[in-house]
C-alpha cells in the first residue's frame, strides 16, 4: 500500500518547481549571451577595443557588403539585444535576427576555413548551433519577471 501523502520536495529547485533542465537552459542562455553581448558592444559602442560602428561598418566594406553602415548597425544591434533576450529569458521571437546574423558571420568566415585561429568558421557556426537550438528549446522557467502560468492567472 503506498502512503497517499505526498513527499516533501527535496531540494531547492523542486520547492521552486524548476527542473534541472530549466537550469541547464539558463546556462546555455547565458554562455550564449556572454559572447554576443561581448561582440555586440565591441561592435555598436566600440567597447572591449572594438571599432564600434564605423570600424565595424570598414570591415564590412572590405567583404562587399551592400550598405555596410546599415548592416553594421544592424547586425550590433541585433546581437547586444539577443545577448539581453538570452539573459532574461523574454523575447524570444526576437531571436532569428540573431540566428541570421550568425548565419552570415559563418558564411563570411568560411572563406577562411574552418580553424577560429586564421579567421574561420568555427566559433560562429558554433554560436549558430547553439543559438538555434536555445530557439527550439524555448528559454525555460528561469526567466525575468512572472512565468507564464503565473501571467495568465
Amino acid at each position: 500500500m503506498t502512503d497517499p501523502t505526498p513527499s516533501a520536495p527535496s531540494s531547492v529547485l523542486d520547492r521552486a518547481h524548476i527542473g534541472k533542465d530549466d537550469v541547464a537552459l539558463l546556462v546555455l542562455r547565458l554562455a550564449a549571451a556572454l559572447p554576443l553581448g561581448f561582440h555586440g558592444t565591441q561592435k555598436l559602442f566600440g567597447w572591449f577595443g572594438g571599432g564600434g560602428l564605423t570600424g565595424f561598418a570598414g570591415y564590412l566594406e572590405t567583404l562587399g557588403a551592400p550598405m555596410p553602415t546599415l548592416a553594421a548597425l544592424l547586425a550590433a544591434v541585433s546581437e547586444v539585444g539577443g545577448a539581453l533576450v538570452l539573459c532574461s529569458g523574454r523575447g524570444f521571437r526576437a531571436l532569428p535576427p540573431v540566428v541570421f546574423t550568425m548565419v552570415v558571420a559563418t558564411a563570411a568566415s568560411s572563406r577562411n576555413g574552418f580553424d577560429v585561429q586564421r579567421g574561420g568558421a568555427e566559433f560562429p557556426l558554433a554560436l549558430t548551433a547553439l543559438l538555434v537550438a536555445i530557439a527550439l528549446l524555448g528559454p525555460g522557467a528561469l526567466v525575468i519577471g512572472p512565468r507564464r502560468a503565473e501571467v495568465a492567472r
